[in-house]
């Protein structure tokens, strides 16, 4: 450059400020995943049996009925169990909890053994909770995509005029940014996150099945600054009963003619974006 020293001067200043490298913005997202459960499951089997024979002594006064039977412990019947079984070797109500982990056990009878009651409860109670953290970062220049994946690839098949051809499906958590800076230093994000799992407890022809989680959008964000861009809740409550038709309406009482579980599943996901400016 020819120029005097005052031209010469401006121009060194506006170099300095024009020519700088092309910055570049740090990217990280983080998904959170919560999960509760409860399950409560109670239930009743009771049976009672009398017996009004000559054998014992105890037969009624009338001509008929002289010898009186009654049976209630019919359930269950030969070698099918359900619950817990009892000296009768059967119930009368047999309504035991779904699924239990205790029980106990009552069993009552007069000296002759001719007037029989047994009773058994069986109950359980669980209750669980659960975080998953999945993190992902990525750097990016200035109005650049970067895209970053970390899984695996699920072979599928198809056939079509008897030829086969395999296609991969991620599976994989995976980050597509592109940043832009504005002129206050804020961060402006086109993103697109997606984080897909392999559900290999329910395989279909030898082929899990891809559990999905996405977000797709564009926010603008301080240097620095975390947001959350996405978020579900799902909260899951069923009541089940098993019940004896009529009998389980009466007060109090009822309660020996049903059982009950309740089953209770919430969850929660929230996934955060925090950008950051490299200088």
């Amino acid at each position: 450059m020819t120029d005097t020293r005052e031209k010469i001067d401006l121009i060194e200043k506006m170099i300095e400020v024009l020519d700088t490298a092309t910055p570049q913005v740090s990217i990280e997202a983080r998904i959170v995943e919560a999960t509760s459960n409860f399950v409560r499951n109670l239930g009743i089997q009771w049976g009672a049996k009398g017996v009004a024979d000559p054998v014992y002594g105890n037969q009624t006064s009338l001509q008929f009925p002289n010898k009186v039977l009654v049976d209630g412990a019919l359930i269950p019947q030969g070698n099918v169990t359900k619950g817990i079984a009892g000296p009768l070797g059967g119930y009368a109500v047999n309504l035991p909890a779904p699924a239990f982990s205790s029980a106990v056990g009552f069993s009552f009878a007069n000296v002759l053994d001719t007037l029989r009651l047994d009773v058994a409860l069986t109950a359980m109670e669980t209750n669980g909770n659960g975080q998953i953290v999945s993190s992902t970062k990525v750097t990016a220049l200035n109005n650049k995509q970067a895209e970053v994946i970390q899984g695996r690839q699920i072979p599928v098949q198809t056939t079509a005029n008897f030829t086969v051809t395999t296609q991969y499906v991620n599976a994989a958590l995976q980050l597509r940014a592109t940043p832009q800076i504005t002129a206050d230093g804020s961060i402006v994000m086109e993103l697109d996150i997606q984080n897909n799992a392999a559900d290999f407890g329910n395989l279909v022809n030898g082929i899990p099945p891809i559990t999905t989680q996405s977000a797709k959008t564009q926010v603008m964000v301080p240097d620095g600054g975390t947001t959350v861009i996405g978020g579900i809740s799902r909260l899951e409550d069923s009541i089940t009963q098993e019940r004896v038709p009529f009998l389980h309406q009466i007060p109090i009482l009822g309660a020996l003619f049903k059982n009950f579980a309740r089953t209770k599943q919430n969850r929660e996901l929230l996934i955060f974006i925090t950008p950051r400016i490299i200088r």
